[in-house]
């Protein structure tokens, strides 16, 4: 069986939809402090 090899991509994708999903999220009036809980959890880690 041979290993399967993965590029690394680049995360300014994946951070410019999230800054688009908390956006959508305070158009849909949810709360600051879930505004602020989805975008920490959906930040990729250091």
């Amino acid at each position: 069986m041979s290993a399967v090899k993965v590029k690394q991509r680049s995360s300014h994708g994946l951070l410019e939809l999230i800054g688009y999903y908390e956006t959508f999220n305070k158009a849909k009036c949810k709360s600051p402090k879930t505004v602020d809980w989805y975008t920490a959890n959906l930040k990729p880690s250091s």
